[in-house]
């Protein structure tokens, strides 16, 4: 055999695993979205702890350097904000879909707030920014009073967009049978 035709072979295997493997993610965030959500967020809350518990280490081994106080601080800022995230991930999915929902919502009433000026300037299209500005405060509000929700549809997005690429690198490792 001719070492193109081995590379191409290797080549269309892995394709296809990595394929197999983005599709099987991707069907794990639409049906475990619970369970993916949470082991990402203590998976995220671990590495706060340690990089929380590092920085800490770092100042203190490290007394004859001049460092900021803030390095030390922020080290135990992490680590307590890592264990917090670890020991409540739905308490804080629901902040961070809420959080979410806030910067949404002064997204939205600064797009009213360009609307409205745009109105008292006599601007021609002052009611598209009207239009999008209110589409945008329902969306907050829905954010806010349903914030799992929000939650749950990014996952299910994510879990959509990953099936497709697995799909199309399957086909790509099918097109390289062909070669």
């Amino acid at each position: 055999m001719f070492p193109v035709f081995d590379f191409f072979r290797e080549l269309k295997k892995q394709t296809a695993i990595a394929a197999a493997v983005t599709i099987l993610l991707g069907l794990v965030l639409i049906v475990l979205q619970s369970w993916t959500l949470a082991a990402l967020l203590s998976f995220m809350g671990w590495v706060m702890v340690v990089v929380g518990v590092l920085s800490v280490l770092f100042v203190v081994a490290n007394r004859d350097v001049s460092l900021d106080f803030g390095l030390a601080a922020m080290g135990v800022v992490q680590l307590l904000a890592g264990l917090w995230v670890v020991r409540h991930p739905h308490g804080t999915i629901k902040l961070l879909a809420t959080a979410i929902g806030i910067l949404v919502l002064i997204h939205a009433l600064r797009d009213l707030q360009y609307a409205f000026d745009a109105y008292r300037a006599n601007a021609q299209n002052w009611w598209l920014a009207a239009v999008t500005g209110g589409i945008t405060l329902l969306l907050a509000v829905l954010i806010l009073i349903r914030p799992f929700s929000l939650i749950n549809k990014m996952l299910i997005f994510a879990g959509v967009c990953l099936i497709i690429d697995g799909i199309g690198d399957l086909a790509v490792a099918h097109r390289l049978d062909n070669l």
